[in-house]
């Protein structure tokens, strides 16, 4: 099944079942995809060596990249959210100074961070 985050695959299998006038019992799920990543891309940890490790740009290039201007940068490293108009819906990887902050997404606050990946 190719299907978006938050898809609820037991639910899915419980409702066809439902929809075919039988039950269903689901034995097991596997994710073999998340986003560009697969799992036949994956190394196991006690065979992780530096080369496998990939850039965070690299990692998070499927999402949108959005440039926060510079006066912003002491409240969204605060944990502030602030508002910026022309910032993308939904989630993408914010920037600010050129400094790679977080994932981060656009509420009725303004923007937020949801996932810190400053370096410090």
């Amino acid at each position: 099944m190719d299907c978006s985050a938050g898809t609820y695959v037991r639910s899915v299998c419980r409702d066809l079942a439902e929809r075919l006038g039988s039950l269903a019992v689901m034995t097991s799920i596997k994710r073999t995809r998340c986003g560009d990543f697969y799992s036949s891309q994956s190394v196991r940890p006690e065979d992780l060596t530096a080369d496998d490790i990939i850039p965070l740009s690299v990692a998070l290039a499927a999402l949108p990249k959005y440039e926060a201007a510079d006066t912003f940068y002491k409240k969204a490293t605060n944990g502030v959210s602030f508002d910026a108009g022309d910032a993308p819906t939904g989630k993408f990887v914010l920037y600010c100074r050129g400094e790679l902050l977080g994932i981060a997404s656009r509420g009725n606050g303004g923007i937020g961070i949801t996932t810190w990946l400053k370096e410090d």
